[in-house]
């Protein structure tokens, strides 16, 4: 974990809370279930007005649902020194998303994997917020923009209309597009859903396993992979999500629509927690 740093600097390190933010919400449980603990997770931080801090928190319940309609008594801080000034839910519509959606459109997506994989995204744009905005791209050997940033739901879903397989598998081109794009976006939140259902097989391609990785671990936009299809890359889309505290999850043509539906749940029920460090500015980590 990166340690903030207690200076006035604008070069202060953006990651540091993960471990600082705690969730003290007691679920309910249902009848006849057993409690069980929720999970929490601090996908960006912002420490650019430091020592005032903005973190980006998922909380999921025991059976993994995310839990909506959280105030700031439901969050603590396991630190001393810092202190929560505010906790916003994602579905104020001022709390924007922008968003950088990406399909693989290589050879192997021909047909129905392709055709149910255009469905479920233009439903998952449909159920983002009315001031969450998407880019489009899609890749085969080569990544391109298809939408350029925009809140326009007709424009974004003519663009996943117009969508055709053809050619390799550019992967780690992909992400590393995506996560550039995604980190220059101007909002209090920015994330990658990215699909994809192969592996990097591009001649072509210049990104790199590693390299792409590490792109990803140092913008800190959180992904959110689906590996589609037994023949996806599961190990390495597993290790995006992880190296950009996303989730990943697996899908075929069958069920692909309902985790687009869950991805969207989650971007939803994200609450903007804003933290101050109370310690001395002395440019000691912290």
């Amino acid at each position: 974990m990166t340690p903030i740093i207690r200076t006035r600097s604008a070069a202060v390190a953006r990651a540091g809370l993960i471990a600082l933010i705690s969730f003290v919400f007691a679920a309910q449980p249902a009848r006849g279930q057993e409690p069980g603990a929720p999970t929490i997770t601090v996908s960006q931080v912002d420490a650019a007005d430091y020592p005032a801090v903005t973190a980006v928190v998922t909380v999921l319940d025991a059976q993994g649902v995310p839990v909506s309609g959280l105030t700031s008594g439901a969050f603590g801080v396991a630190s001393g020194d810092a202190s929560i000034t505010a906790v916003s839910n994602a579905q104020d519509p001022t709390l924007s998303l922008n968003l950088a959606l990406v399909i693989d459109t290589s050879g192997s997506m021909v047909g129905a994997p392709l055709a149910a994989a255009k469905t479920a995204a233009t439903q998952f744009i449909n159920q983002l917020g009315p001031n969450d905005q998407v880019a489009l791209f899609a890749f085969s050997g080569a990544v391109r923009q298809v939408v350029p940033l925009t809140a326009d739901r007709t424009t974004l879903a003519a663009g996943i209309d117009g969508l055709i397989a053809s050619g390799p598998t550019a992967l780690f081109d992909a992400v590393q597009a995506a996560i550039f794009a995604a980190s220059s976006f101007a909002a209090p939140r920015q994330a990658v859903v990215f699909l994809s259902d192969g592996v990097n097989d591009t001649t072509t391609g210049t990104a790199t396993e590693a390299g792409s990785l590490e792109v990803a671990r140092s913008a800190r936009v959180p992904v959110f992979a689906i590996g589609y299809g037994a023949l996806s890359d599961t190990g390495y889309l597993q290790r995006l999500a992880a190296e950009t505290r996303g989730s990943f999850f697996s899908a075929d043509a069958a069920d692909v629509t309902s985790v687009y539906a869950a991805i969207g749940a989650l971007l939803r029920n994200q609450y903007i927690v804003e933290l101050r460090d109370n310690a001395p500015v002395d440019g000691q980590p912290a």
